[in-house]
């Protein structure tokens, strides 16, 4: 069926840049377990900030701009197209596999800190849902940049500057012009669906 086909062709391309990604993943979540939401200085512990969401979001960006990129240099897209394949079908694949990493990311965080007891579940849950929505915005993000930059080499040296300027603007947002947070997530949303 085309569905697995395009399933099998996705593994076969990235599947070696999944796995890199996914190991530097772990080396991030794993020893950073102890980085928690809340710190002995303050509401949110800047060590959290920096050694577990900077990271994860870097980590999540390169996944996004892996989506498409091959679809882009070798125009697949138009191959699919003309041989009738929908493109619900094809922007399903392309974002099956990654989506379902990040969901395994957020999967392991909570078990990570569920097993150490250090926060009690409540607390679990929203830094587990922080470190998710931060990974799916910048996965966004970088699929996004993927479709405007089809050298994935230029995308991911690209992809820094646009996360950042994207963090910038989700705190002026929020802080200045006091935006309610569902608004920032149909930002992202437009992004994702324009795809």
């Amino acid at each position: 069926t085309p569905l697995s086909a395009m399933l099998w062709q996705m593994i076969r391309q990235n599947g070696l840049w999944w796995s890199l990604i996914g190991i530097l993943a772990l080396l991030v979540l794993v020893p950073m377990g102890t980085c928690v939401l809340s710190g002995h200085s303050g509401p949110v512990d800047g060590d959290w900030v920096f050694y577990v969401l900077f990271p994860m979001g870097a980590l999540a960006g390169l996944l996004g701009v892996l989506a498409f990129q091959s679809d882009g240099m070798h125009q697949r897209v138009r191959f699919y197209a003309d041989r009738g394949v929908s493109p619900t079908i094809l922007w399903l694949t392309r974002h099956w596999i990654p989506v379902t990493i990040l969901l395994l990311w957020a999967i392991l965080r909570y078990l990570t800190l569920r097993s150490q007891g250090a926060m009690n579940a409540s607390l679990i849950l929203v830094d587990t849902a922080a470190v998710l929505g931060v990974c799916l915005a910048a996965y966004i993000i970088g699929q996004w940049v993927s479709q405007f930059i089809k050298s994935p080499i230029l995308s991911a040296i690209v992809l820094p500057a646009v996360l950042l300027t994207n963090l910038a603007y989700c705190i002026f947002a929020v802080a200045a012009m006091e935006a309610p947070w569902w608004l920032l997530i149909v930002s992202f949303a437009t992004k994702a669906i324009a795809t």
